[in-house]
């Protein structure tokens, strides 16, 4: 029987082997009952009866509008920011939100990228929630909005119009240095809390 819960900052459905950034899941009324779905995605990862849902505790629903109330508060916890998401990766260190991020070709966990290692400056998205060491965090792609992003440039507002790129140590930076290793860009700013994330094959300097 399908259950899905939510534990820390991660969704998981029983019996299905990754977790899930809260937020990136979806639940649709379906011809054979309730669907669940990566947001913006179109195959179902369960399509079950409501009647065969469960709590975390093994007990049932209610009804379906029982069913689809709680999923959508499920859904809802922690809404992450984004618009595209990609397969969850282990984070291999806390991760912040926006901040950008890497696959490890080590240890192949999430770690934030930089641009003073080229093979970490290879960049995967952003976080697209604050995600401690050991969960899943699926990055993020397309627009990004954040009230305040001090903790990634230094300032609460980003420079409308201005390409952003991995800084040296992390976070991001709209003026790349030349006594790096490389130059990785991340997105551009549209708006001043907004950074449309796309990110570029690095560049060795």
């Amino acid at each position: 029987m399908p259950t899905v819960f939510f534990d820390t900052n991660a969704l998981y459905i029983a019996g299905y082997r990754d977790s899930f950034t809260a937020g990136s899941l979806t639940a649709d009324v379906t011809p054979i009952g309730i669907g669940i779905r990566v947001l913006h995605g179109s195959e179902y990862l369960v399509n079950d009866k409501w009647v065969n849902y469960t709590h975390e505790d093994g007990s049932g629903f209610a009804s379906a509008d029982d069913l689809m109330a709680y999923l959508t508060a499920q859904f809802a916890m922690r809404r992450p920011v984004g618009e595209i998401f990609g397969v969850p990766v282990v984070a291999g260190t806390d991760l912040i939100q926006g901040q950008p991020v890497a696959v490890s070709r080590a240890s192949g966990q999430l770690l934030p990228a930089r641009a003073d290692t080229y093979t970490l400056a290879f960049v995967a998205g952003v976080a697209s929630a604050d995600t401690a060491q050991g969960f899943a965090s699926q990055p993020a792609h397309g627009a990004i909005t954040l009230p305040d992003w001090s903790a990634l440039t230094g300032a609460i507002s980003l420079n409308v119009g201005e390409l952003y790129f991995v800084g040296p140590e992390g976070g991001l930076t709209a003026s790349p240095r030349l006594d790096t290793q490389c130059v990785a860009r991340v997105g551009l700013a549209t708006s001043p809390q907004t950074l449309v994330v796309e990110p570029s094959t690095p560049i060795i300097l």
